[in-house]
């Protein structure tokens, strides 16, 4: 037996070394593809690979290997070729395929790749006797390349409006039409291009211009270009070639250079320091002139002037001796021999310096007014393609147009528009885009319409200062124009402005310190809303984003559960939900015909039904939306997995004390919104403005809490401190209780407000860092950096992880309003030419408006926190379970990795960079395309998602409210409790808690109507308690409150102390690991204050009670310590 265990052991193990080599070449082969990866997802290298092969960079790189591929003689030339462009075609196939064949542009050329690759392969196998015509299979790929090259900004400009109104086209047009005069030999190519661009402008007079005088002349002058052009072909040979020029005609006439040449000229004559320079200059070259000429003829020998080889009286003719002194001043080299003689030297040099002198004034006056004659153009009258008005400026102007413009990149579609100004321009507005025109016009300007020439006017828009100086100037145009009107305000306005603009004018007013007053809000709950916010509006051309779709349905409830109906069809919503899901289209809400929204995870529970007109949801183009709506209503039950999610509640925060570093305008507005959800607000700002801006600060803030107070009992406390950005004296001692410190830079000349923001920003953390090691139990606020600029977000989340001790998130409100305020734009602008579209983007647009608010909460929450393991791989399970919960799944954010180092994907990063408006955000919606090609869950860091806050839904009146608590934390049998630190949720300790919560809820009698949010109202609080008794629960909570903080601070700063003392390391990790367990003191102190706050607010909603308590005898029974009774005693 012996030996025969041991002969089997020697054949194993030959056996088991083989596998120990397979599994180290595995392992080996794992760690080769990790490096190339770099680690980034299935995904990502599909959003890489469309990118790259959408770059213009790649498609410079496919012209210049097309050149290449002209020396087909030369094999080790077509052999790379040959390999690089197989490659590429095998990479574009598997992209193609991945994506399901969608593009069918990109697969056709595809095919026609496919036949050009492998004619080079021929070019190298085959005899070229065989296939001596390969070449032009090759040519083949000069489609593709031909394709590409639309990506180019070069042409990027050829727009319609460019083949109508652009001038420097035109030009361009001319020196075709010289060059096919003056060179015979390339006629017939000119001809050809001429031909080409009178069709293309054809076709473009055709969509943007409306019917009218101007189209038909520009038709006109069509047809005779067009005919003008053939001549060139030689197809009538009785004409000569320089008929052709006739197309200076149009040139001439319709974009009228020499008019706005000639206007502009006589505005600069007209200017008073031009006329009196001119007028000085002209009397010294008089005087100059009579000095030199009598200087020639008294002082001056017999001189030959005139160069005619004899000296006589037709030398000193009076036109000859001007000009003599004329050409003397000009050029010293035309003075005569005798000039230079020992008398008269000086007098010559003294002729010549002075007309240096003068011609030099000569050269500053031209100087002068050729900055006069460019200004004056660069003001000179439009044409009738601008009918976008854009007035006045604030701060947000130049971001919000920037926006604007990249929108307008992408949906390669531009709106002329025209940005007046009332005095100087601001600095940087001609860089905003070549659609916009800048025109200054002095304050009290009237007429600028017939001014500027601009009769196709459709929309326009202003943008208000806090201190509206240009209020009756504004006023005016908008009066002159009689076009519909947004009005884009910094500051909340006073009420008869905004009458007088909104009722009086009939303006649409878009507040921006609203937008981020409420953003800042949203930031405090959820610090990925700024960045959610822009995925969700810097959508355009079918790109992923929210959309409303009108598509009408009902919701009724029968058989236990939520029925969608259509006409004749029938489904059961969470199904239909699901599907629809699955495919790419993240329902969100639908649409009342009064406006009101209603989460679907509200109609999933069966809280509501009713008529429906429109969903809201997340996708790509909408023109989709309607066929995989109603395809899926005949779709099959699916089955829903259980246990996808663990079990946790949403946090509540009632008190809140937050530090502001700077200032922000929407602050008062902020204080306003917060002030509706909290029971208690502390705001302490520091500020670096001088003693007037600050107490103008406090007054704003004192303002915003007198009518909060009006509206709430939220118990508010505001204060402003001087603060110079470095001193942390100030601030140091305002730390207890505080749990948020926002960092927002103040406005600053240039740009630098950014970097103004990170010296704030790393002072006050390595302040806290310190703090934190040498307070081992101390707990730090959250730090929320706030940057202007939404692409320095990236670079302050790396700021944040030098700090590991602390807590920061980063966020851009300005970029998010910079997008919502474009977007909203950008639907006013294209308003005329699609209205549907229009009121469908306003509907989604009051949805954004309602996630603001506390009408529907975007919350966020760690993957790990969230999905088990086991559903890890799959997003319809998450999806159901959490719709199940009351929760919309939006969104999701992977993890940042590391330096990609010389990782391929990090090498092709890096060689084709994303446009630069990007943020760099990880975050992807969960919309667009089939949840299949979406990341895997388990690989994400963060899940966002939407729930219903204060949505204002009436819940059936046979609806109990503990149902729908127990949805809500539905808990699993036989989990554990583990006491976690996590500020982002709380896990449900087990199932009976949960149902003595739900019983303590029915015991309390709560009405049907309460909603999520709704704790300041006076219907929530039953009526039925003694005020006595509550005031009594609250100081005896109040009491152990202060009991608490004190003996545990007490006792944490001991054990800090013996840390200090020098301990083993032994005892130091065991005191280490107390510590650690004591920080869920501060959550138990929260907790007690959140129970006090409810007992106050309960008891102020409460009568006073008009008999005896009914439980003074059985307080008295009860066994209780003696100094519990005594309190008991004398409180009753």
């Amino acid at each position: 037996m012996a030996a025969k265990h041991q002969k089997d052991e020697r054949d194993i193990a030959p056996i088991q070394g083989d596998e120990h080599v397979q599994n180290v070449d595995e392992v080996k082969v794992s760690h080769w593809k990790s490096r190339l990866s770099g680690g980034h997802s299935r995904r990502e290298w599909l959003l890489l690979g469309e990118r790259v092969f959408s770059h213009p960079r790649y498609a410079i790189l496919i012209v210049a290997a097309l050149g290449l591929c002209m020396f087909e003689r030369y094999w080790f030339v077509l052999a790379p070729l040959a390999l690089f462009f197989a490659g590429e075609w095998m990479l574009r196939f598997w992209l193609q395929k991945e994506n399901h064949f969608r593009n069918r542009t990109e697969f056709i050329f595809l095919m026609l790749d496919g036949l050009a690759t492998l004619s080079l392969f021929s070019a190298l196998f085959v005899s070229a006797d065989i296939l001596d015509q390969a070449v032009y299979l090759r040519i083949a790929r000069l489609f593709r390349g031909m394709y590409m090259l639309r990506m180019l900004r070069i042409f990027a400009f050829l727009t319609f409006d460019t083949f109508i109104y652009s001038l420097p086209f035109a030009l361009l047009v001319i020196g075709m039409v010289g060059l096919a005069i003056a060179v015979p030999s390339v006629a017939l190519y000119m001809g050809v291009l001429l031909i080409l661009e009178a069709a293309c402008r054809a076709y473009s007079i055709w969509k943007v211009l409306p019917k009218g005088g101007r189209r038909n002349t520009e038709f006109g002058f069509v047809l005779l270009d067009g005919v003008s052009s053939v001549v060139l072909l030689g197809l009538m040979p009785e004409f000569s070639p320089y008929w052709v020029a006739i197309r200076a005609i149009r040139f001439l006439v319709m974009l009228n250079p020499l008019g706005n040449i000639s206007l502009a000229a006589k505005r600069v004559a007209a200017m008073q320091e031009v006329r009196s320079e001119t007028s000085m200059l002209a009397g010294m070259m008089v005087a100059m002139m009579m000095m030199g000429g009598l200087s020639v003829v008294y002082l001056y020998p017999q001189m030959d002037i005139n160069d005619d080889g004899v000296t006589n009286a037709q030398d000193y003719v009076p036109v000859q001796v001007v000009l003599y002194v004329f050409r003397l001043m000009v050029d010293p080299g035309a003075a005569t021999t005798e000039a230079f003689s020992p008398w008269l030297l000086g007098l010559t040099v003294l002729l010549v310096l002075s007309g240096v002198f003068f011609f030099a004034l000569v050269v500053s006056l031209g100087s002068n007014v050729m900055h006069y004659m460019l200004r004056e153009l660069s003001n000179s009258p439009l044409s009738a393609r601008e009918y976008l008005v854009i007035v006045g400026w604030n701060e947000q102007s130049y971001g919000v147009l920037k926006r604007l413009d990249a929108m307008f990149s992408r949906m390669r579609q531009r709106f002329a528009a025209v940005w007046v100004f009332h005095d100087k321009a601001v600095s940087g507005a001609s860089t905003v885009g070549s659609w916009l025109s800048v025109r200054e016009v002095d304050p009290g300007s009237r007429n600028l319409a017939e001014h500027f020439k601009l009769s196709g006017v459709q929309q326009m828009i202003i943008f208000r200062r806090k201190q509206d100086i240009h209020l009756v100037d504004t006023h005016h145009l908008v009066r002159n124009f009689g076009v519909p009107v947004v009005l884009v305000s910094e500051a909340i306005m006073p009420n008869k402005l905004h009458s007088m603009y909104a009722d009086s004018m009939g303006m649409k007013i878009l507040d921006s310190s609203s937008i981020t007053a409420r953003m800042l809000y949203q930031m405090h709950h959820c610090a990925w809303m700024p960045e959610l916010g822009i995925r969700l509006l810097d959508a355009v051309a079918g790109e992923t984003g929210l959309y409303t779709l009108a598509w009408a349905f009902d919701v009724e409830v029968g058989q236990g559960k939520p029925w969608l109906l259509m006409g004749d069809e029938r489904q059961a919503l969470g199904v239909w939900l699901t599907y629809c899901f699955s495919q790419g289209v993240n329902l969100l809400a639908g649409r009342r015909e009064d406006g009101s929204f209603v989460l679907f995870s509200d109609l999933a529970h069966g809280k509501v039904g009713g008529h429906f007109v429109d969903v809201v949801g997340l996708g790509g183009n909408t023109l989709l939306w309607s066929g995989i709506l109603e395809t899926n209503l005949q779709q099959e039950n699916l089955s829903q997995k259980e246990h996808a999610l663990k079990q946790f509640v949403w946090p509540e925060t009632w008190d809140l004390s937050m530090l502001f570093m700077g200032w922000h305008t929407g602050l008062p507005a902020m204080i306003e919104e917060m002030a509706l959800k909290h029971h208690k607000l502390t705001l302490h700002v520091f500020s670096t403005r001088d003693a007037d801006e600050l107490a103008e600060q406090l007054r704003r803030l004192k303002g915003a809490c007198a009518r909060a107070k009006a509206q709430c009992s939220c118990e508010l406390k505001v204060s402003v401190h001087p603060w110079d950005g470095l001193d942390s004296e100030g601030w140091v001692g305002l730390l207890r209780g505080c749990k948020v410190m926002m960092f927002y830079p103040e406005e600053r000349e240039g740009d630098s407000e950014d970097s103004l923001l990170e010296l704030w920003f790393h002072e006050v953390a390595r302040s806290l860092s310190q703090r934190k090691q040498n307070v081992k139990w101390w707990t730090p606020p959250k730090l929320m950096v706030l940057p202007r600029s939404g692409g320095n977000v990236a670079s302050f989340e790396m700021a944040g992880m030098d700090y590991p001790l602390l807590e920061v998130d980063v966020g851009s409100p300005d970029a998010f309003h910079d997008t919502f305020m474009a977007r909203q734009l950008l639907t006013q602008t294209r308003q005329h030419l699609y209205p549907e579209a229009s009121t469908q983007d306003e509907k989604s647009y009051a949805f954004v408006d309602a996630m603001l608010g506390d009408a529907v909460l975007v919350e966020d929450v760690l993957t790990t926190r969230l999905v088990e393991v086991s559903a890890g791989m799959d997003w319809v399970p998450i999806y159901q379970e959490a719709l199940a919960r009351g929760w919309m799944l939006m969104a999701y954010v992977m993890p940042e990795l590391d330096a990609d180092g010389q990782t391929m994907f990090g090498l092709l990063d890096r060689s084709f960079p994303q446009p630069q408006d990007e943020t760099g955000s990880r975050m992807h919606l969960l919309a667009g395309s089939p949840v299949m090609e979406m990341d895997v869950p388990i690989h994400t860091m963060n899940l966002l998602f939407c729930r219903r806050g204060v949505l204002d839904v009436s819940l059936d009146d046979n609806k109990d409210v503990s149902e729908d608590i127990v949805v809500a934390v539905k808990a699993e049998p036989k989990m554990e409790a583990v006491a976690k630190i996590e500020t982002v949720v709380e896990e449900v300790v087990d199932e009976q808690s949960d149902r003595e919560v739900v019983r303590e809820e029915n015991e309390l009698a709560v009405p049907e109507e309460v909603k999520e949010g709704e704790i300041m109202n006076d219907s929530v609080w039953p009526q039925t308690a003694d005020k006595r008794l509550l005031q009594v629960l609250k100081k005896q909570v109040q009491g152990s409150l202060e009991l608490l903080s004190e003996s545990s601070e007490d006792g944490l700063i001991k054990l800090t102390e013996i840390l200090d003392m020098g301990v083993s390391d032994a005892v130091e990790e065991a005191i280490m690991a107390a510590l650690t367990d004591l920080q869920n003191i501060d959550r138990v102190s929260q907790r007690l204050t959140n129970v006090q706050t409810c007992l106050d607010d309960w008891s102020m909603h409460v009568g006073d009670a008009s008999q005896a308590a009914l439980w003074e005898e059985e307080v008295a029974k009860r066994y209780v310590m003696e100094e519990e009774r005594m309190v008991l005693k004398g409180e009753l």
